[in-house]
């Protein structure tokens, strides 16, 4: 296998490069260089048929990723910060691109999932317990390669 635009030996990367470049309606027609589409934006990738569908960088980018990806999809984050409560669907991937994806808040899991080189802060302080990640009632959230900071 090559070794991808992010320098990883990686299918999940390789086919999100591909999908990215390949399966963005408009990116060759757009002016815009279609390798740095990706950084900026929150992509989430179908499962069912590997096409790519965009959403920008911010909160409400995220929440509306999120509520649009299926079983199976991965919601893909370019590097920056974001701040807000987050609830990640039922056996959805929420990846960062790079390691330098933050989120200032907490990470609530529906069911089984997958977090993968993600920095999560809880934002605030309180006098009650925080968390920046709270797992599924039922089923396994798997945590790669992830930050999670909880300092109260």
């Amino acid at each position: 296998m090559a070794r991808n635009l992010l320098g990883h030996d990686n299918d999940i990367y390789d086919a999100l490069k591909i999908a990215t470049l390949g399966n963005i309606v408009g990116a060759e027609d757009s002016g815009i260089d279609e390798g740095a589409l990706a950084w900026s934006k929150i992509i989430v990738m179908k499962n069912t048929d590997n096409t790519a569908t965009v959403f920008e960088f911010s909160a409400a980018g995220l929440t509306d990723a999120l509520a649009f990806a299926d079983s199976g999809d991965i919601v893909w984050c370019g590097p920056g910060t974001i701040t807000g409560d987050f609830t990640l669907p039922e056996s959805v991937s929420l990846t960062a691109m790079a390691s330098r994806f933050i989120i200032i808040g907490t990470i609530t899991a529906a069911g089984s999932g997958t977090l993968e080189r993600i920095s999560v802060t809880p934002s605030g302080n309180s006098a009650s317990p925080i968390s920046a990640v709270i797992g599924p009632a039922s089923g396994s959230l798997v945590i790669n390669n992830c930050n999670l900071h909880a300092t109260n």
